[in-house]
């Protein structure tokens, strides 16, 4: 018991050092960004941006995680909580995905066609504002079944197993396999 409760610490003293550095990071990232306006109107640095704000807030929410870790119990300790924290974490956890993605092709089209224009900047204003709506839709199934228990913490009630099923398969679809086929 000694050797894992040690394990957990070092681990969730690890992700603590690398979840610091990685805020900071994306939090320069962001400033650096915002503060140039030249750098804002280049496509790349606002799709940059996006995906420094997911990152951010990603490394933000993973707090709960290495609290847990570090102490043993759970900082989701409220209803308002249970539905929020984890389900926020994964639609920026999503959404940076997709900010990837759509980065690789706007630079796959700049290599493969550099005397053609790029993407509008109002496409990908509403490209990045449809990114962040699509993360959000889809996890209004998982809002939905979570339910705050004060013994237990913030778990999933699904009300049949096989909708448990059907949206695990659909998220592996959205995070892993339309990523790939990008």
């Amino acid at each position: 018991m000694i050797t894992s409760s040690r394990n957990y610490l070092v681990l969730g003293s690890t992700q603590l050092f690398l979840a610091v550095a990685g805020t900071v990071g994306n939090l320069l990232v962001i400033l650096g960004i915002i503060c140039s306006p030249r750098l804002l109107r280049n496509i790349h640095y606002y799709l940059v941006l996006h995906l420094a704000i997911c990152d951010f807030f990603t490394l933000v929410l993973t707090s709960s995680l290495i609290y847990y870790l570090l102490t043993g119990s759970s900082m989701i300790n409220s209803p308002v909580l249970c539905k929020l924290w984890v389900p926020t974490l994964t639609v920026f956890y999503n959404a940076a995905s997709f900010f990837m993605v759509f980065i690789s092709i706007v630079r796959y089209q700049a290599v493969l066609k550099p005397l053609e224009p790029s993407v509008s900047q109002c496409k990908v204003k509403v490209l990045a504002m449809l990114v962040y709506v699509f993360a959000a839709i889809c996890m209004l199934p998982y809002i939905l079944v979570l339910q705050f228990n004060s013994r237990s913490g913030c778990v999933e009630e699904w009300p049949v197993e096989t909708l448990n099923i059907c949206y695990t398969l659909f998220l592996a679809a959205v995070q892993y396999l339309f990523l790939s086929f990008c």
